[in-house]
């Protein structure tokens, strides 16, 4: 039998002769094929509502309305139906409209006999001065429009201010009509005494005398 004291140097040899294999494991990360991750998330994969939802360039000038000046309205309610009419005045003259909204809580289906849906017209001592539908042709077959809970359609018709002689609408008062015409459901709306605002006189060119 060999003496304790040899049996310890051989097992402190054995010890020592796997150090550097530890070591050697530890700095170069074998051991654990998995080791867990901790690399920053793949950003590509993350959604981008953010940037989807921004508006491209341009989208805004092209979106807006043009300006108007609300000369004068009204507003009732038919039903589940509510109407807003507007005369207002715009860049090329003036505008009329006819915003029809669905108040209900269920769509609505709105029926035409004819492409003849709406008409604006401008009275004077129960003579029509002017007609938006004067001389136009309409398609004779029936449409149906979906109009869905708490939406909204506009109607509008463009005026350049004068009578059908082309003679300008004058200072006296007038009465404006708006007429929805549905098969199932017509209104009427009516805004009395209406007058235009006075258009500023045009300058004077050089060398001519101006308007007093």
């Amino acid at each position: 039998m060999r003496p304790l004291g040899m049996w310890i140097l051989i097992a402190a040899i054995v010890l020592l002769s796997g150090c550097p294999q530890a070591e050697a494991d530890a700095q170069s990360g074998g051991g654990d094929s998995n080791p867990a991750t901790t690399t920053a998330p793949d950003t590509a994969s993350e959604p981008v509502e953010k940037e989807a939802s921004q508006p491209a360039a341009g989208d805004e000038e092209q979106g807006e309305e043009e300006e108007r000046v609300v000369i004068a309205q009204t507003e009732k309610e038919d039903g589940p139906l509510n109407y807003r009419y507007e005369l207002s005045e715009v860049s090329d003259g003036y505008l009329f409209s006819l915003i029809v909204t669905n108040i209900s809580k269920s769509a609505l289906a709105i029926t035409y006999s004819s492409g003849d849906t709406r008409e604006f017209t401008v009275v004077r001592e129960e003579k029509t001065l002017w007609s938006s539908n004067a001389g136009l042709r309409f398609t004779q077959a029936f449409q149906t429009k979906m109009l869905g809970a708490r939406e909204s359609m506009e109607y509008s018709a463009h005026w350049g201010g004068k009578v059908r002689e082309g003679e300008d609408i004058g200072t006296a008062p007038f009465t404006i009509h708006a007429e929805h015409k549905p098969v199932n459901r017509k209104a009427t709306l009516t805004i009395e005494d209406v007058t235009l605002p006075k258009t500023p006189a045009e300058p004077a060119e050089p060398g001519q005398p101006s308007e007093s």
